[in-house]
């Protein structure tokens, strides 16, 4: 008797899945790539300034764009660096909006010294990509 029954459900069982699997499914509505954080599509709140220490003196190398979204970027300093056993880097940021920094490597390697208020945490945050930011306005 038991094994009547579980054949039957077996059997039921199966007829609706052929049933079910015979009927159309609705299309699901496929939505374009929104882009949320794209570069092309960001809204600047201020930029930050790479700097080097070349010839006794800081120079402007280039400017890093950024916006709300944390996003990763790149900046080569390899012009910049020729000739260099030890490269000073300094970032400055300007603009009116919030700024965050999670990490500062420099072809691969963190830093090795930071300069200004708390600089042995900071020196740790920076040293590792890990969405550990710390807030770099002003």
């Amino acid at each position: 008797m038991k094994s009547k029954l579980f054949v039957s459900a077996i059997m039921i069982l199966c007829s609706s899945l052929i049933l079910f699997g015979a009927q159309t499914l609705p299309q699901v509505k496929k939505f374009p790539h929104l882009d949320l954080n794209s570069l092309e599509k960001m809204k600047p709140n201020g930029e930050y300034v790479i700097g080097v220490w070349k010839d006794g003196r800081w120079q402007e190398a280039g400017r890093l764009a950024y916006d709300k979204f944390l996003r990763e970027q790149e900046f080569d300093l390899s012009p910049y660096l020729a000739g260099t056993d030890a490269p000073k880097i300094k970032i400055t940021e300007q603009g009116p909006g919030a700024a965050h920094i999670d990490s500062v490597l420099l072809g691969g390697r963190p830093p090795e010294a930071t300069k200004g208020p708390d600089s042995g945490r900071i020196l740790r945050k920076l040293s590792v990509k890990d969405n550990d930011i710390i807030n770099a306005e002003g």
